[in-house]
C-alpha cells in the first residue's frame, strides 16, 4: 500500500489500516464461522458445507474489484 497505492506520505494511517486488517478479519472470521456451522448443526452437517460455500462464493467476487484500487483507503 506504502509502494503502489502512494501511501508513503502517510505512512502510519496505511500500517494502522494493514494492522486492522490482519487483526481483525481471522478473529471475526472464526468466531462468524463458529457460530453459523453451529446454527446449522456443526461442521460436518450439509447446511453448514453449503452456507460455508454460498458465503465463500459471496466473498469471492467482494474480492474481485480489488485489482483495481487506486487509494489505500
Amino acid at each position: 500500500m506504502k509502494e503502489e497505492l502512494g501511501g508513503k506520505d502517510n505512512a502510519s494511517t496505511v500500517d494502522l489500516i494493514f494492522l486492522l486488517c490482519i487483526l481483525t478479519a481471522p478473529f471475526v472470521g472464526s468466531i462468524m464461522g463458529g457460530i453459523i456451522t453451529t446454527k446449522l448443526g456443526g461442521y460436518t452437517t450439509r447446511g453448514a458445507f453449503v452456507q460455508v460455500l454460498i458465503i465463500y462464493m459471496i466473498l469471492l467476487a467482494a474480492c474481485l474489484p480489488t485489482s483495481w484500487v487506486t487509494t489505500y483507503y
